[in-house]
């Protein structure tokens, strides 16, 4: 998927999850752009691969359309999906770090270089900190903070922006301004979490580059100096002798020596150029370039190099997660053709408040066009019964069980058992998800306050669950149809990871 694909999927979602009232992108709106995106291929496919692209192009081209109607009305989210990628043109970063490498005073003041102060030294030293920085995080495994950094800085320079563009709206149209920015703030966040080691392999390689153009500059900078002016170098010191300047330029200078086939000059030879004694510098601004480029510009470009080939590979796979809630939520009307969930309640009636969350989540996990049964409560203590699915297609058994009842793994467990192997049998055709129904015990417990217990009995399901290498799903009537969707979409069994996907592309193949 392209990166400006995929910003501008995760704006659209930020807006509309910011305004679940639809009061400032209609539903009018977003359902005519999942019309007009559906008329140019649909979101299914056969195929898993192609089920899953077909999606992707969809939510690709749904969100090109709204992207392009909020950018005329708040022309700051255009700007947020460009600050967001951190997309500085390099020509422009290499031009100024150039720039400023040539106008670095590299020889310093007063056409006099002095040996032991001189400013490229500083230039040395801030890139030898820097790579002492980075072998610090390599080996101490610490994360790379900079792309929060900058995403948190882009947020805020996006934000203000935001509030001089606001459109005239009618007095009746709630203020727009708060909307706008819990957006921004919604998408940076989206953003950060999706394309992290994108982010921080963009910085890597804008700052290593720019680093190398401006030593290459501060190289220039010499030559340009001492083409047009006469240097002469000199030093001076409080501690040390003529032999002491001797042994540390021999050090530092050895490498560009050798390479260039320069001989540093003898401590005698350094100590005429005592101040106020100086002689020729052309042999320093030689060896100082020498060192510069292998110090500075070769590890900088390696560096820039390894950098930009991952940038390439995350590039390469970037993906929009077309199992998240959100996703799901949008493609629900065009997946499930061809599949069945069976609803199974254990030994009781679940209420119609339950019964309208699981119908509402399987339609959103599976698709609308899921044929959903609702079976009758199997009595306590019996077998596993025929499932009332069709004989071909892909199905998923939700068995579901009152958090109230106390579990027994002869009992409950034996019956995850069974329609564990009941899914062995049919292959890879079928899932399990198993439910607890929370919505009983708080009706039993009707407002007292019994947390311990509560806790103490989802613990003891749990434990039979797991037993049987299962995880559950809680269905609470308090929370949101996008946790429970999430929730249950991480517990289906058995599934790849992420949780929904192998769901989600079953049912695209039969779409």
């Amino acid at each position: 998927m392209r990166e400006e694909d995929l910003s501008r999927i995760l704006l659209v979602q930020a807006c509309e999850q910011s305004d679940p009232e639809g009061l400032h992108l209609g539903f009018r709106e977003r359902r005519n752009a999942s019309r007009e995106a559906t008329s140019a291929g649909s979101p299914t496919g056969l195929g898993r691969g192609r089920a899953t692209q077909n999606a992707q192009n969809w939510m690709a081209r749904r969100a090109t359309l709204l992207a392009r109607r909020l950018a005329i009305t708040h022309p700051v989210f255009r700007r947020a999906c460009w600050v967001a990628r951190l997309a500085v043109p390099a020509p422009l970063l290499v031009g100024v770090a150039l720039l400023l490498g040539i106008g670095l005073d590299s020889l310093g003041s007063l056409r006099r270089i002095h040996l032991l102060s001189f400013p490229l030294l500083a230039l040395w030293a801030w890139n030898l900190g820097a790579y002492g920085a980075l072998l610090v995080r390599r080996f101490s495994n610490t994360a790379f903070r900079a792309p929060t950094t900058l995403s948190s800085l882009a947020e805020r320079l996006a934000q203000p922006t935001a509030r001089g563009l606001s459109v005239r709206t009618d007095a009746r149209t709630p203020d727009p301004s708060s909307w706008r920015n819990e957006s921004l703030k919604r998408f940076f966040t989206l953003w950060r979490e999706q394309t992290g080691p994108l982010l921080a392999a963009r910085v890597g390689r804008n700052l290593h580059t720019s680093a190398a153009a401006m030593a290459v500059g501060a190289t220039l900078s010499m030559y340009l100096a001492g083409f047009a002016f006469e240097y002469r170098a000199t030093w001076e010191s409080t501690f040390l002798d003529p032999s002491d300047v001797h042994a540390l330029l021999s050090f530092l200078l050895a490498p560009a020596s050798a390479i260039l086939g320069l001989t540093i000059p003898s401590a005698s030879e350094i100590a005429a150029l005592q101040s106020p004694g100086d002689g020729e510098a052309a042999v320093w601004i030689h060896l100082w370039s020498a060192t510069t480029v292998g110090l500075v510009v070769v590890p900088r470009a390696a560096m820039a190099t390894i950098c930009a080939a991952r940038e390439r590979r995350e590039l390469e796979s970037l993906s929009f997660d077309c199992d998240s809630p959100y996703a799901l939520h949008l493609l629900a009307p065009d997946r499930g053709q061809g599949g069945s969930v069976e609803v199974l309640p254990y030994s009781y009636q679940p209420s119609n408040r339950s019964q309208e969350l699981l119908r509402e989540v399987m339609l959103e996990l599976f698709g609308n066009h899921t044929h959903l049964v609702f079976c009758e409560p199997l009595p306590y203590g019996l077998n596993l019964p025929t499932p009332a699915l069709p004989p071909t297609g892909k199905h998923c058994r939700m068995i579901v069980f009152n958090l109230a009842q106390s579990p027994e793994q002869e009992v409950h467990g034996a019956l995850l058992e069974e329609i564990k192997e009941w899914v062995r049998e049919n292959e890879r055709h079928h899932r399990i998800l198993v439910i607890l129904d929370e919505e009983p015990h708080a009706r039993r417990l009707q407002g007292r306050d019994e947390g311990p217990r509560s806790i103490q009995r989802q613990r003891a399901w749990e434990r039979v669950v797991h037993s049987c290498n299962l995880t559950a799903c809680i269905l609470s009537t308090d929370e949101t149809i996008e946790t429970l969707l999430l929730d249950a979409s991480e517990q289906i069994w058995p599934s790849a990871s992420p949780g929904a996907s192998e769901v989600h592309k079953a049912h695209g193949e039969g779409s």
